[in-house]
């Protein structure tokens, strides 16, 4: 898929969920996303380093008993704010229909990892709040210090080579997130 793609996913889980805060609760939001979330060690004990076999962080998949969506995540992943990354990956695997197919492709993973960067604190959010250091997004989000690098590292990436004017969609985003926010601030 395209970024622009990526970012249109975005744009409308931020408009459709009245996202209007940096830090947002990702396992609320997939609630109400109508997503079932499962932790690891709600199963016995015996079978969670399976669940860590087939993935250490997370996965999703589609239940075909309750015909729902679900992510199983690891609670007890060190640092527990890998989960900020985690959480969307899965997300845009469910959002993207990944869940229907048998074994994702280095694409759909790819893809899937770009969203989770752009998600959980667009890159259009960074440049209209001037967010710019490892501190400010680690303070703002409560990621880890390697997530926080990594978004810096690909907003200093885009500004060098492609500037700070934002895209229409980037423009929803920030237009959402700011209307959001007002209703927010005046409820």
């Amino acid at each position: 898929m395209t970024n622009e793609y990526i970012l249109e996913m975005i744009a409308d889980i931020y408009e459709d969920h009245k996202i209007s805060q940096f830090g947002f609760n990702l396992i609320e939001l997939a609630k109400k996303m109508g997503i079932i979330i499962i932790t690891y060690d709600s199963f016995p004990e015996e079978k969670i380093p399976l669940l860590t076999h087939f993935d250490e962080d997370g996965f999703s998949w589609f239940n075909p008993e309750n015909e729902t969506a679900e992510i199983y995540y690891n609670s007890n992943i060190k640092p527990i704010g890998r989960l900020k990354y985690t959480i969307p990956h899965e997300i845009y695997h469910i959002e993207d229909g990944h869940i229907f197919k048998m074994k994702a492709t280095s694409e759909m993973e790819r893809d899937a990892a770009e969203f989770s960067r752009q998600f959980y604190l667009p890159q259009a959010l960074m440049l209209e709040y001037k967010i710019n250091s490892v501190h400010q997004v680690m303070s703002l989000c409560g990621v880890t210090h390697t997530y926080a690098s990594t978004l810096i590292n690909k907003l200093e990436q885009r500004i060098k080579f492609y500037g700070t004017t934002l895209s229409p969609t980037e423009r929803r985003i920030v237009n959402s997130f700011k209307k959001n926010r007002e209703i927010l601030l005046n409820n």
